[in-house]
């Protein structure tokens, strides 16, 4: 039992051709689409219509312009169709060859390098093991123009400003702590106030920081007078000052409390810090048309992150 017209069809390549004909309204239009003359594009719709026993184009104006019949019209309908599907099939088959040979540039802040991505880069791996990843750090200005230099593909970034290039595809609140040494009295408290803080010796970020500029702030609110006893632009060099007892720190991080990466190193939530201390923001270039590679990495990133909303 037939399933329709085109499974009965022997001249399935003049398909293309009628489709083509139909686009542009003319033999000739249609030959110079397909790179062959235009008489072999009319040759060709005579056998179609000769197999179908029925005319598809009305003629009466030559091979410069040509109208549908209705015959050809409700044929179009089906041939649309199935074109449509067909370039669905494509796109899918690219898009499982790009995750063959895919690559994803990330930039990400150095702390959430450490608690997030190295994490993700070994779940993104063991999911696409084909797929080559490189990872840049910085502070977020830093990573805001790599993101609009085409230099990342997607950054992972904390206080990320709004710019209308920027788009934020997915975001997860953080916590304000004081980071100290695993050992201290207050690091088994739940909560310090910024006030316990400021008795010990303050590891800042340096001026231009977004957190460094949050921190002020806070300081400011609450009428504390504070020299930083150590001020530096690396969070890494920060957390390592903190692990050799040189004082307290103060980072963003998507959970209080033991640090995973350094185990002589704790996390404490700072009670007044506003809730709008720290966002954690996935972040890609507005105009940007995402490969497959990066579209499956963006996929596992929202996820994780609606893990954090969920905790």
């Amino acid at each position: 039992m037939p399933v329709g017209l085109v499974p009965q069809i022997q001249q399935t390549a003049a398909l293309r051709y009628f489709y083509e004909v139909a686009q542009h309204g003319s033999f000739r239009a249609a030959g110079e689409v397909l790179h062959i003359a235009p008489s072999a594009v009319n040759r060709q719709i005579k056998l179609l219509e000769e197999e179908l026993g029925t005319t598809l184009f009305d003629r009466a104006r030559g091979r410069n312009a040509c109208k549908l019949t209705a015959v050809g019209e409700a044929l179009l309908y089906r041939v649309n169709r199935a074109m449509r599907e067909l370039t669905i099939a494509r796109d899918e088959l690219n898009a499982f060859q790009g995750l063959q040979r895919g690559r994803v540039a990330l930039g990400m802040n150095d702390t959430i390098g450490r608690e997030f991505g190295v994490g993700f880069i070994a779940e993104f791996r063991a999911e696409h093991p084909a797929v080559s990843i490189e990872v840049m750090s910085g502070n977020s200005p830093q990573l805001l123009e790599l993101l609009l230099t085409d230099q990342v593909d997607i950054i992972l970034a904390l206080g990320v400003a709004a710019r209308r290039e920027i788009e934020v595809v997915s975001s997860s609140q953080t916590h304000l702590c004081v980071m100290m040494r695993a050992d201290h009295p207050l690091a088994q408290q739940d909560s310090v106030s910024l006030s316990d803080a400021v008795r010990e010796t303050l590891i800042l970020p340096s001026q231009g920081i977004i957190l460094r500029q949050v921190v002020d702030t806070m300081l400011a609110a609450q009428g504390l007078e504070m020299t930083p006893g150590i001020v530096s632009n690396s969070f890494e060099l920060m957390a390592d000052m903190v692990e050799a007892g040189l004082g307290f720190g103060v980072q963003v991080r998507r959970h209080p409390g033991p640090d995973l990466v350094r185990p002589r190193l704790t996390h404490v939530a700072i009670r007044e810090a506003p809730p709008s201390a720290g966002m954690l923001a996935c972040c890609v270039r507005r105009d940007r048309v995402p490969t497959a590679a990066m579209s499956q990495c963006l996929r596992l990133i929202q996820d994780r992150l609606q893990d954090q909303i969920g905790d």
